[in-house]
């Protein structure tokens, strides 16, 4: 009997518990995507990479969403016991309310276990991967999108533009490249057609022409240019800032570090604290030692009279000042 409303009890518990987790992981996410989209969209992003943010994002949520699960789902069983009258008839049927909580103590500290254990050593490199991954793509610069007759100036040092650009074949026509990034000469690639691709081990854009001439100028030397005609000519221009750059960090937040982690870091602290107050007190000393470490130097309070107002003619042009007397030696 015990061991069938043990069974009973706990299967009260599965469903809700499920529903109300997925429940509150999809409105966690939910608000997710509506903050986070407007700094995803239009960089250009794999979607690896975006299914990736998210997924690591997913760990925070849990960590959230178990516990109000949890009450969610022992709420919604014992309310239903409790309408369909089936707790009277337990406790008619000589159950005790020990028996009937049971199953929820112990689904509870298996859930606290659980969670205990993957806040620990889960949860934190995960919010340290989501929060390097985050910073990331902050710094990733939107996609560059080259429109037909529309001069583009994404690429730092370089303007683009191409009358007629084909974006599913990459093809573009009449184009023209002004490079700007060196000091002392500038350069104008001027093509009938060509291809536009971005590469992802050179970081940067390979211009495939045809047909086209590249002009170029000294600014020391204004009267002296330069003219080369080409039928095929391949030009690359460097933009890191385009690509995904994944970097590291060695500096973790309170939410990335583990208990152990975060007890060496409090005793770095306190070791810190000490020692930069002696620091303190070495420094105080040197500056004038007798006057911190000799109490003679201190004067005595003892015997003090009470403090006078003064009288007079000067009295009136310092009213507000106190006078303490100190008794002669």
């Amino acid at each position: 009997m015990t061991m069938t409303l043990f069974r009973y009890l706990t299967r009260e518990f599965i469903p809700p518990f499920f529903f109300s987790l997925s429940l509150i992981v999809f409105l966690f996410a939910l608000n997710l995507v509506f903050t986070m989209l407007g700094r995803i969209v239009g960089k250009g992003l794999p979607v690896w990479t975006v299914v990736e943010f998210f997924g690591l994002n997913l760990a925070w949520m849990l960590a959230l969403a178990v516990p109000m699960a949890v009450l969610v789902a022992v709420l919604s069983a014992y309310g239903r016991l409790s309408s369909d009258n089936e707790v009277t008839a337990l406790r008619s049927s000589w159950v005790g309310p020990w028996q009937m909580i049971t199953p929820a103590v112990l689904f509870g500290l298996l859930s606290a276990a659980g969670l205990a254990h993957f806040n620990n050593n889960i949860l934190p490199d995960l919010n340290y991967r989501s929060r390097q991954l985050q910073s990331d793509i902050k710094r990733l610069k939107p996609a560059m999108v080259l429109e037909p007759g529309v001069f583009l100036s994404d690429i730092p040092g370089h303007v683009l533009y191409a009358r007629d650009v084909d974006n599913e074949t990459s093809v573009i026509h009449d184009v023209m490249v002004y490079q700007d990034d060196d000091p002392r000469f500038g350069g104008t690639v001027i093509a009938d057609s060509g291809k536009l691709k971005y590469e992802e081990w050179f970081e940067g854009f390979e211009f495939t022409l045809q047909n086209g001439e590249i002009l170029r100028s000294d600014r020391s030397r204004p009267g002296e240019h330069h003219r080369i005609e080409f039928q095929s000519a391949v030009f690359r221009i460097h933009a890191a800032d385009m690509s995904l750059r994944r970097t590291t960090s060695e500096w973790r937040g309170d939410r990335e570090m583990d208990v152990a982690q975060l007890r060496e870091r409090i005793a770095n602290y306190r070791a810190n604290d000490v020692e930069k107050n002696a620091k303190n007190i070495l420094r105080l000393q040197s500056r004038n030692p007798q006057e911190i470490l000799d109490p003679g130097r201190m004067p005595d309070l003892r015997g003090a009279r009470r403090p006078v107002r003064p009288t007079g003619a000067p009295a009136a042009a310092s009213a507000s000042r106190r006078a303490i007397v100190w008794p002669s030696s």
